[in-house]
């Protein structure tokens, strides 16, 4: 960093560390002025200052650009007065305005959600709140008085359009990758098993009518649809496509060593461990509905953006 700093007055590094260790980097090294941090879970994060550094990232898979604008000085020590007056606000305002446009990709949510009260009254709230932090953010900007000798920052995000056409040089690796991760989890595999849960065939026995309707949902070949992209060992996708490992549980290398029986989204990924229940079935209950926030784990705007948990669950058996 010394010999960098004597060649260069603006020093960037990219970083694909944790968030953690780019913030201990900062904190040892002042003479890097802004760190970008790419992590496999990213979201948008507004720059934090920490230090003299500034740490920047935009989600992950390309789906938005961070923007950076610098005013740089040659002092090369950042303002912390944009960072302190409106960087939360800021934040606020970026998390305000996905919240609307998820509500109004349907359409008109005026004409959506009439026959949802509570929706449409959550909606007229967030507008309002996002007007008002708007405001304060000209207020505040207006208000400052920045120092002429130091550097100030100002950034955005631009998300990019699912229209835009598929480069076929990215696509290439981005499949080899692929298939690297799905080789490396077959290797790897796992001695772990899941005992309390017994898989849907053990459910079928009792609850025959309702097996069979399950038979018909995408849920009951889920991880068929896996195995036909050659991604039935990729750590990241299989949760999603099997029962008994969620994909918030920080074990999901268990996905790798799963029995036949726990393949697929069957009845014990809705209902929880059904062993306890079939060995007494009065004494030991299963949730017997359950609620959306399951079911946006996988059903994310991410993976399935036409997802309406009140019409979807009823194609579930």
């Amino acid at each position: 960093m010394k010999e960098i700093s004597k060649q260069a007055d603006l020093v960037i590094l990219l970083s694909s560390l944790s968030p953690l260790e780019n913030k201990q980097i900062s904190q040892e090294f002042p003479n890097i002025h802004i760190i970008i941090q790419a992590r496999m879970f990213s979201q948008n994060q507004n720059p934090v200052l920490v230090n003299n550094t500034l740490i920047c990232q935009a989600a992950k898979q390309g789906k938005y650009i961070g923007r950076l604008r610098v005013n740089w000085k040659r002092t090369g020590t950042w303002t912390d007065e944009t960072t302190d007056s409106t960087l939360m606000k800021r934040q606020e305002f970026d998390r305000l305005s996905r919240q609307i446009k998820k509500l109004e990709n349907k359409g008109d949510p005026k004409i959506v959600y009439k026959d949802s009260p509570a929706t449409l009254q959550s909606y007229y709230k967030l507008v309002e709140r996002l007007k008002y932090v708007e405001k304060e953010i000209s207020d505040a900007q207006q208000n400052m008085n920045q120092s002429q000798e130091n550097s100030t920052f100002n950034n955005t995000f631009l998300a990019i359009a699912p229209t835009i056409a598929a480069d076929p040089e990215m696509d290439e690796i981005i499949n080899k990758t692929k298939t690297k991760i799905n080789a490396f989890g077959r290797s790897v595999g796992s001695d772990i098993t899941l005992s309390d849960y017994v898989g849907s065939q053990a459910c079928v026995k009792c609850h025959e009518e309702i097996g069979k309707r399950w038979q018909l949902t995408h849920h009951a070949h889920a991880y068929e649809t896996l195995v036909q992209k050659n991604q039935q060992f990729n750590v990241k996708c299989l949760p999603c496509h099997v029962t008994g490992v969620s994909i918030l549980d920080k074990k999901q290398p268990l996905t790798l060593s799963l029995p036949d029986s726990l393949h697929n989204v069957g009845c014990e990924t809705c209902h929880g461990p059904g062993k306890a229940h079939t060995v007494n079935p009065e004494e030991a209950k299963l949730n017997g509905s359950p609620d959306a926030y399951l079911c946006l784990q996988c059903h994310s705007t991410e993976h399935d953006d036409a997802f309406h948990f009140e019409q979807d669950k009823k194609l579930v058996h």
